[in-house]
């Protein structure tokens, strides 16, 4: 997964990778840019833009790791 930001350009890219694409779908993806990058960076704190970006998405991995993890096959 990578994190792209172009500040000159203002744009903002979450690229999941292969095993993560099912979980980081586009839409989470685009809300975790719209809710915790962005007011950060219009804020000028870029650091906690992105942090706040990385543990959004960290969350969404272990929330999905957990559901994986509890389902019962028989």
């Amino acid at each position: 997964m990578a994190k792209v930001v172009c500040k000159p350009c203002l744009q903002i890219a979450i690229a999941t990778g292969y095993g993560t694409e099912l979980i980081l779908t586009d839409e989470i993806c685009k809300k975790v840019i719209e809710d915790k990058i962005v007011p950060e960076f219009k804020k000028g704190n870029f650091y906690n833009g992105t942090k706040k970006c990385c543990v959004g998405l960290n969350r969404k991995v272990e929330v999905a790791a957990v559901a994986i993890a509890n389902v019962t096959y028989e």
